[in-house]
């Protein structure tokens, strides 16, 4: 019970600092406003007025990436557990309220005058329909959309249509994302309910769906790898967003010869940073975010965790070069992905053999950026860099 206590207690502490965040961040940047492409909303952990490399760099920056693991790790780990122990303990209500608290500032706060709503229908208890509706600030509705009866039997069979603040995300998200690539919704969400019946947690479907994962890595991660994948979807191994990856063939399966291999792809999770005998030890984005995120700032001015995995993404779908090869030190083969954004800024990715991002950092070093290619056996991209 007390593990419940206090991560309840931690639940409030990262909401209060969230809010007073957001309170930061509307004082260093531009009211929102409505985009002529109708994108809407704001997801938790991104500052909208202000991207990757602006000149201008605003105050309390480095705030967003001191929360980013903690909050990380409660809504992805221990989040759904405090919400069922709250409605066991105090009722539906204050469990519901207390859920939509820790989402509201991504799923509440609208963009400009246009605001969302998603509501679910039952029939003698059954799941019936599923309705996303976007409404201006007169309540005229803009858009309206209906999920198909095999959709919604697939949401609900992936623990998907039940009302907390977080599904209701994924509704909307999910509507906003098929609009964007030009997909229809009943697709999205049919990759949707089978990455979450695979063990890919809430959160991070969320969150794909809100940075816009390439349609064709999300595919592959429902399709191909999760079918493929023998380990647990768990802990270190959650699986936190997916890649197009030019040059990198990620190999699923314990025996590597007999590995199902699928080409252009790599996916990153959450992973894990350690100290063992004075040394650090990690992969994967929390080892990304403890030890490089203020690399990243210093070099990009990013304002989130989904910044940094914006650029891993841009990085591995269009690299400068790839190379391959056996890294010595780590007694590992590993690709090595590069991509230039700029006079002195460059963006390293590395990668084990199974397509995993291993970590990413910024290079300000031409002479750095040189080395990479002289690692290994060139796989993708220019000749010579």
């Amino acid at each position: 019970m007390w593990r419940k206590v206090f991560a309840l207690l931690f639940g409030f502490l990262i909401l209060g600092m969230t809010f007073s965040t957001a309170s930061v961040a509307a004082s260093v940047v531009e009211p929102i406003k409505a985009q002529p492409s109708g994108a809407t909303g704001i997801p938790l952990g991104v500052n909208p007025g202000i991207k990757p490399g602006d000149e201008v760099r605003p105050q309390f920056a480095g705030i967003p990436i001191l929360l980013a693991v903690g909050y990380l790790v409660y809504t992805f780990t221990v989040h759904d557990d405090v919400v069922k122990w709250l409605e066991e303990h105090f009722g539906e209500t204050v469990a519901k309220t207390y859920d939509l608290a820790v989402f509201a500032v991504g799923f509440v706060i609208p963009s400009g005058e246009i605001r969302w709503e998603a509501e679910v229908v039952k029939d003698g208890g059954k799941f019936a329909k599923l309705i996303v509706k976007a409404k201006d600030a007169a309540g005229r509705i803009l858009k309206k959309v209906s999920f198909s009866k095999e959709a919604i039997e697939g949401l609900a069979g992936a623990g998907l249509l039940k009302e907390t603040a977080e599904n209701r995300q994924i509704w909307v998200n999910l509507v906003k994302y098929s609009e964007r690539f030009g997909l229809s919704t009943d697709k999205t969400a049919k990759i949707v309910a089978k990455i979450s019946k695979k063990g890919v947690k809430k959160g991070y479907i969320r969150a794909m769906l809100w940075r816009g994962t390439n349609p064709r890595a999300l595919e592959k991660l429902a399709n191909e790898y999760l079918p493929h994948w023998e380990g647990s979807v768990s802990g270190i191994h959650q699986v936190v967003d997916v890649f197009e990856a030019k040059g990198v063939v990620c190999k699923v399966g314990k025996v590597e010869e007999q590995a199902y291999k699928i080409p252009n792809f790599a996916v990153l999770k959450q992973g894990y940073h350690t100290f063992r005998d004075g040394k650090e030890f990690g992969f994967g984005l929390i080892h990304i975010l403890e030890r490089h995120a203020s690399q990243f700032d210093d070099v990009f001015y990013t304002q989130s965790a989904d910044d940094i995995i914006n650029l891993i993404r841009e990085t591995l779908g269009s690299p400068d070069f790839v190379r391959y090869g056996f890294d010595p030190e780590k007694e590992k083969w590993e690709y090595r992905a590069v991509k230039k954004f700029g006079e002195g800024k460059y963006v390293f990715v590395a990668l084990d053999k199974s397509g995993s991002v291993t970590t990413a950092y910024p290079i300000t070093d031409e002479d750095k950026y040189r080395k990479v290619w002289e690692f290994g056996e060139w796989v993708y991209g220019h000749l010579k860099p």
